[in-house]
């Protein structure tokens, strides 16, 4: 338990602060971890709209679905060119700005396939 004292003097509330863990909470829920979804791909569990194959509820997580269209994409473009796709924005999503400067400005970003944060800078 937290002490939080609401600045005057001699008086102190004592509030409880809650933390919780998102990554527990999520997976309490049912949410699966990058890794997992990853082997997942490897073991071809997935349909080609992101559901799994033994999933009989439909019930597709849209995060889900963005890692297998792009995985999907990245393997495509290994058996037609053997070699990786060109990087573009649908990789990434792009979230708050976090600063500007002369000549652009600075988003904070994700690249969707690993979930990993990033900077992104766009150039006027």
């Amino acid at each position: 338990m937290n002490e939080i004292s609401d600045g005057e003097e001699g008086k102190h509330s004592k509030r409880r602060s809650v933390s919780i863990n998102i990554t527990e909470e999520a997976l309490r829920i049912g949410k699966l971890p990058p890794e997992q979804v990853a082997r997942n791909i490897a073991q071809n569990k997935y349909q080609s709209n992101g559901a799994l194959r033994s999933n009989s509820t439909g019930v597709i997580s849209p995060r889900v679905m963005e890692i297998v269209d792009i995985s999907c994409k990245i393997k495509h473009s290994f058996n037609e060119t053997g070699e990786p796709p060109m990087t573009n924005t649908e990789f990434y999503r792009a979230g708050k700005m976090l600063g500007r400067g002369a000549f652009g400005k600075v988003n904070l970003g994700m690249q969707k396939l690993t979930r990993k944060l990033i900077a992104i800078k766009s150039i006027n």
